[in-house]
């Protein structure tokens, strides 16, 4: 029996979640989505991928849930999803 390919939803949108979502995606990992406290910079966000921005993440649904913003909002982020 062949197991389903995960999901992956990130937190972030900026290098590292672009990176993370070109890795996932050539390797057969569904992305989801990602969340951005604001517009994406002048790279335009995440090639392929349903961008929500707002104040709030989103709870969404998925099997892995990546934190890829700075270091200085790990905690806010965190908390908020808490």
């Amino acid at each position: 029996m062949t197991r389903p390919a995960p999901t992956v939803f990130l937190y972030g949108a900026g290098r590292v979640a672009r990176a993370v979502a070109a890795l996932a995606t050539e390797r057969g990992v569904r992305v989801a989505g990602a969340w951005s406290r604001g517009r994406p910079g002048a790279d335009g966000g995440i090639p392929g991928v349903v961008l929500t921005t707002g104040p709030e993440p989103p709870a969404e649904a998925a099997d892995v849930w990546l934190l890829a913003v700075a270091d200085d909002g790990v905690e806010d982020v965190a908390a908020r999803l808490a």
